[in-house]
């Protein structure tokens, strides 16, 4: 049957004997032939507004996040869930990096927009490596100066409540994707026994891409030990605490990760599918594993937004 290639969003086949069978994605806006679904890229990510910034300026994160909830910018939503489809076990994940032309080669296809890199094609560490470039040109990290000082007092004192409010206080862009990226940490920690990657390596490995340095009038005195100070009370929060700030649709899950265990066997990579069922694809979480309290997130400053979604 003849068929042309349509560019969109990204590449679909379309008949012409069916040119007008179209579906629009819902949270993507991706339209897309309806016999062509199954192919279309998941996770179904919500576009992301053009940034308007300077090309000599840093982007800001707001910038590069959808302008609804979860906003969370789409690469490391991709990055993440392939990372967590069965690379959770990978050696030193965080640790080694990955070679310089592959990352940048990566960051560009995610850059230009036009379709969803094929992850699978790409190493561990070239993955890894393209999350903490792109963290690592923000503004302002994820954590931001002005909340710099909030966080290492509320870590120094080992006190839980007072994190809780700096997370709570921090703009919804920064909490959804610190949230996103604090409950992937975790995972990777629950797996150190095959990664080698315990909770102190790997905050020692992430600390300054999510914390960031000490704003101007703050004395830099051990900001490194500081930094991952911050990042390992982060990293000890209850499990169940992270996926609340991006998973509050009505009891169905917007973001969650593949289903993998840890063995010896050669991974096998299976592709998403059924792309227009949640936001980003019908995937399951395991369950942890682990014995986590039942601390809850305060919502007194954002429950006029969230409701009782705890």
């Amino acid at each position: 049957m003849d068929s042309r290639r349509i560019n969109l969003d990204t590449s679909a086949y379309v008949h012409k004997s069916q040119f007008n069978s179209w579906r629009s994605l819902r949270d993507c806006g991706l339209h897309i032939h309806k016999a062509c679904i199954d192919n279309a890229p998941v996770p179904c990510v919500p576009r992301t507004p053009v940034s308007r910034t300077p090309a000599k300026q840093r982007p800001r994160l707001k910038d590069l996040c959808p302008s609804t909830q979860p906003m969370i910018p789409p690469i490391l939503i991709h990055c993440i869930l392939a990372l967590e489809r069965d690379r959770l076990c990978s050696e030193g994940i965080y640790r080694i990096p990955g070679d310089d032309g592959q990352v940048q080669k990566l960051l560009n296809e995610f850059q230009s927009g036009r379709s969803v890199p094929k992850l699978d094609y790409y190493d561990t560490e070239t993955i890894t490596s393209c999350v903490k470039q792109f963290l690592n040109k923000l503004r302002d990290p994820v954590i931001p100066s002005t909340s710099w000082e909030e966080f290492v007092n509320a870590a120094k004192t080992n006190d839980v409540e007072a994190l809780n409010h700096g997370i709570m206080d921090l703009p919804y862009p920064n909490r959804d994707t610190l949230a996103f990226l604090c409950a992937h940490f975790q995972k990777i920690c629950d797996n150190y026994i095959q990664n080698k990657m315990p909770q102190n390596i790997l905050a020692r490995c992430v600390a300054a891409m999510i914390v960031g340095p000490a704003p101007p009038h703050v004395v830099k005195d051990d900001e490194e030990r500081k930094q991952i100070m911050v990042m390992s009370a982060l990293l000890k929060m209850p499990s169940d605490y992270w996926p609340k700030f991006y998973n509050f649709d009505n009891g169905i899950p917007l973001i969650n990760s593949p289903k993998y265990v840890c063995d010896n066997r050669k991974p096998v990579r299976t592709p998403y599918k059924n792309p227009n069922k949640s936001i980003l694809g019908p995937v399951e979480t395991p369950p942890s594993g682990q014995k986590t309290n039942t601390y809850q997130p305060k919502l007194s400053r954002r429950k006029h937004f969230l409701g009782d979604i705890f």
